[in-house]
């Protein structure tokens, strides 16, 4: 009898992040697998995934009944994901999507023409994650809070980071790392302001003082021609190496502001002109300072910055947040494994 297989896909680095954790796992457990998907390093080398191919890869696995289940990320501007999710729940086989961010709930699940694809379940990180989805439109049966596979080994370093203390700083010796998002390239002009006016304002404030440095980590999906722009300023290299080597970290919505706060690296969202919600996570969660304004934020880096930095800790209220226990991989893999029957 031919043992079966879970197939992993994942084509965006928010969905390569919490997919890979899963396929390490289930290395370890010697689970029957394949995976096809990106790796950072590739992604930021400009190495584009391979649409056509990989599907094709995929029809012809599955035609051969070959796998088990199927596991995938989430990613908005491609349908790779939900025409895999539709191609398996057409020959009946279950498929989990596991989320990696607290937004566009709906949005990841859109195949053309605004129809939606659902997976058997879809794993969330919290309980606020799964209150947003419903709000959204996602069926509440499917879905499972679980936790952030992606979050766990931010979690375990975390814990290091903020044991071996941080070095306070003066106002002469201030390190800025500013983190990008291709928001232009998903929302257009939608939120009111775009990756590159929120760079401009904190780079017009810094680069006027030499007491400062600033510097830019870019998006892989960033557009190319912010690389030319600000290629004078771009660093690079893992985003869990570089935080610690700064003394201040902006953001706007990513990811990273989470990481930066948990590994106790001082941080703040700026967002200026924002129209809408404000979806970074940080925000829902009351963690870090978050501005709209240039007026506001430069009001603060000229008052308030160095005490802001000085006199920076972290506050989290762990009952309330499953993902901090730093064991959302394990159960995910074991929920991978009662549904899959394996």
């Amino acid at each position: 009898m031919t043992i079966k297989k879970i197939l992993f896909l994942s084509h965006d680095p928010g969905g390569h992040d919490v997919i890979k954790p899963l396929v390490d796992r289930a290395e370890i457990l010697n689970l029957p697998h394949s995976f096809y998907g990106t790796h950072t390093d590739v992604v930021q080398s400009g190495t584009k995934f391979d649409y056509t191919a990989t599907l094709s890869k995929i029809e012809v696995e599955l035609a051969n009944n070959e796998f088990c289940g199927l596991v995938t990320g989430t990613s908005w501007g491609s349908s790779l994901e939900q025409t895999v999710i539709q191609l398996f729940e057409y020959k009946g086989v279950p498929t989990l999507t596991v989320l990696d961010y607290w937004s566009n709930y709906m949005e990841r699940l859109e195949i053309q023409d605004k129809a939606h694809i659902f997976p058997t379940y879809y794993i969330v990180m919290d309980e606020i994650a799964r209150e947003e989805a419903v709000d959204h439109g996602v069926p509440e049966s499917i879905i499972r809070v679980l936790g952030h596979p992606g979050m766990d080994t931010i979690i375990q370093r975390s814990q290091s980071q903020i044991k071996s203390g941080r070095h306070l700083i003066s106002d002469t010796t201030m390190k800025v790392l500013f983190l990008s998002q291709p928001l232009s390239v998903l929302y257009g002009n939608e939120l009111g302001f775009t990756e590159k006016d929120a760079i401009e304002d904190c780079l017009s404030f810094f680069t006027n003082n030499h007491h400062y440095t600033f510097d830019i980590k870019l998006h892989p999906k960033d557009q190319e021609y912010l690389k030319v722009l600000y290629k004078e300023r771009l660093v690079e290299g893992q985003l869990l190496d570089l935080l610690p080597n700064y003394h201040l970290i902006i953001g706007m919505s990513t990811m990273g502001l989470l990481h930066s706060y948990l590994m106790g690296v001082p941080a703040l969202s700026y967002q200026p002109n924002l129209q809408g919600n404000d979806t970074s996570i940080t925000s829902k969660l009351n963690l870090l300072p978050a501005f709209y304004t240039k007026e506001k934020l430069y009001d603060f880096f000229n008052s308030s910055l160095v005490d802001y930095i000085n006199l920076y800790e972290i506050k989290l209220k762990k009952n309330q947040l499953l993902w901090l226990d730093g064991n959302s991989t394990v159960r995910v893999i074991a929920f991978i494994k009662e549904v899959f029957s394996l």
